[in-house]
């Protein structure tokens, strides 16, 4: 069985690499912005392994979630080397499948490792004294918005300071401009970009 690693975990391969000091393959399971991102890392990573050869597959948000839950169900049947999940999904992942990710203090990733992440993004990736995952963003987010549309409705975006206020100013923003919307985000379906 092909042990999965989790999160970005190519991360811990750039840093130190103890688990893939050897010739070998490298596969990853991502979708858009992240596969993008862990795709720019593997020149970097070559150069400290040039014999190992990295692979990252963009799978789409959804099908990589659905694939890596059946592997996992399936005993790690058909499941990559690393696979990237978001941290609301990992509880999912631990509770149904606790042996179907590795440990990965047992591949190099250190209490200082640790330190580096706040630990509102690195503790929901642990279990007990087990780090099945790590973290490699914040989340970071950012909203666009027609200046006209806001205008029109009277509504100072330096204003909005919390999400409250931002629904307040959404349903300023409607009613002033008929047919439009404060947002039209997929939350669900992780592909508004």
């Amino acid at each position: 069985m092909r042990i999965t690693l989790s999160c970005a975990a190519l991360a811990l391969v750039l840093g130190s690499a103890p688990a893939f000091a050897q010739s070998g393959e490298i596969t990853i399971w991502s979708w858009n912005v992240a596969a993008s991102s862990l795709k720019a890392t593997v020149a970097g990573f070559n150069k400290l392994h040039p014999d190992i050869k990295v692979t990252v597959q963009d799978l789409g948000n959804q099908p990589t979630y659905d694939k890596s839950i059946a592997g996992c169900a399936a005993g790690g049947v058909g499941l990559p080397d690393i696979v990237t999940i978001e941290n609301g999904e990992a509880e999912n992942y631990w509770s149904q499948f606790p042996d179907c990710f590795v440990d990965l203090h047992t591949l190099g990733y250190t209490a200082e490792d640790q330190k580096k992440f706040p630990d509102f993004k690195r503790t929901e990736l642990e279990v007990g004294d087990k780090a099945y995952a790590m973290p490699w963003d914040s989340g970071p987010v950012a909203a666009f918005y027609r200046r006209d549309f806001y205008e029109k409705a009277g509504v100072d975006p330096a204003s909005i300071k919390t999400w409250d206020d931002f629904i307040a100013a959404g349903k300023k923003i409607q009613a002033a401009n008929p047919g439009v919307s404060m947002t039209n985000a997929d939350f669900n379906g992780d592909t508004e970009f």
